[in-house]
């Protein structure tokens, strides 16, 4: 979907290939940490990292339009509702994330140490302007 947009008129030959700018943006995406832990597991520089998420995500945007929409009587509706309690224009639902402490797995504990010392898993939970839950990653 995106390769054409990552694949610049670069004529440097170190440019980076497009896997590797999708690899290194969705695992900054995925863990919400800082550029440079993304910039050592992917072997690149840390400004190789940032270059990588900024192309990917306005990729990503250029295109959005063509895979996400909302109906506009609801989209206008949630808007107007966000708007009318905290006055953010806008607004199309509320995000919020938290860690779940659980016991070591067997699988790879590691994957689940946090970065407080403990195991845990990252939960995010989405919801809409009636509170109703749009969304759980988990």
């Amino acid at each position: 979907m995106v390769q054409g947009d990552l694949h610049g008129e670069s004529i440097i030959r170190t440019a980076l290939p497009v896997a590797v700018k999708v690899t290194a943006a969705l695992n900054f995406y995925a863990t919400g940490t800082f550029q440079a832990p993304t910039a050592n597991i992917t072997g690149i520089s840390q400004f190789a990292v940032y270059r990588s998420i900024k192309e990917v995500t306005d990729a990503l945007v250029r295109h959005a339009p063509t895979y996400l929409s909302f109906r506009s009587d609801e989209e206008q509706q949630r808007q107007q509702y966000f708007f009318a309690i905290a006055g953010f224009p806008k607004v199309q639902g509320i995000i919020d994330c938290m860690q779940v402490a659980i016991c070591a797995p067997n699988n790879n504990p590691m994957a689940y140490l946090n970065a407080n010392g403990y195991y845990s898993l990252n939960v995010q939970i989405t919801c809409d302007h009636h509170q109703k839950i749009t969304n759980v990653n988990a």
